[in-house]
């Protein structure tokens, strides 16, 4: 899996920071779509890319029954590849949660995904959501549980 890492930078005002992304890895063709996509929307926004006021986090916490893991976990990377290839979606970070201690028979997941500004998470959610969480459902029952937020950026410090 490819690695990013995040170098604060400056648009036109020294004042805005932004974040740009490098590409670590030779297999990086999903980052190569997320540099082209960050790239992109770093022109067309006065705050830049992940402005404070532009970006959104939409996080998914996902508690799975540890039998059903392994398969799962396939289904989620093609889920999340799904996803991030829908308009607004700028990109998505799939973490294993090690603290708190997953409930006996369970693991657990954190997905975050980085969505263009406020409107492009209402058309996620409208449009596309309620068929994507279906799915999941019709595969894997109740073998699973999610629970979602809506992140904001409050501030950001270069580092």
């Amino acid at each position: 899996m490819p690695i990013a890492e995040s170098r604060p930078a400056t648009t036109g005002n020294a004042s805005t920071p932004v974040t740009r992304i490098s590409r670590r890895s030779r297999s990086g063709r999903v980052w190569d779509r997320l540099i082209a996509k960050a790239v992109h929307w770093r022109g067309c926004s006065p705050g830049g890319y992940l402005s404070l006021r532009m970006s959104r986090v939409y996080e998914v916490n996902l508690w799975v029954d540890r039998a059903i893991a392994e398969t799962w976990l396939a289904w989620l990377d093609a889920h999340v590849r799904e996803i991030t290839a829908l308009p607004g979606v700028l990109g998505a970070t799939v973490f294993e949660v090690l603290e708190p201690t997953a409930p006996a028979g369970q693991r657990c997941w954190c997905v975050k995904y980085l969505m263009r500004d406020q409107a492009a998470l209402e058309e996620y959610l409208a449009r596309h959501a309620p068929r994507l969480r279906q799915d999941g459902i019709d595969r894997f029952g109740d073998r699973f549980r999610a629970e979602r937020r809506i992140l904001a950026p409050h501030a950001r410090y270069p580092g």
